[in-house]
């Protein structure tokens, strides 16, 4: 199976009940390969639902999808 890195925006676009045509050909490619995150990107997501204040229902729904997920750590070859 194919991996592939995904960033904030991207998990954010695919995860959205909202049309974003800037991430849909990358949502896309995210069908049938194995997601990707960085430790970043999951720190952010938590960060930016606690600050919003999200209830239980969509913090387990974020915290369902994050759990389907690899987060790896942010090194220098992930960046490269």
């Amino acid at each position: 199976m194919t991996r592939v890195v995904v960033d904030t925006g991207v998990f954010s676009a695919s995860l959205s009940r909202r049309r974003r045509p800037r991430f849909d050909r990358h949502v896309r490619e995210m069908t049938g390969r194995s997601i990707f995150l960085a430790a970043q990107t999951v720190a952010e997501w938590r960060y930016g639902a606690l600050v919003a204040g999200w209830g239980d229902p969509r913090r387990l729904r974020l915290e369902t999808a994050l759990g389907s997920t690899t987060v790896v750590p942010v090194t220098d070859t992930l960046i490269t």
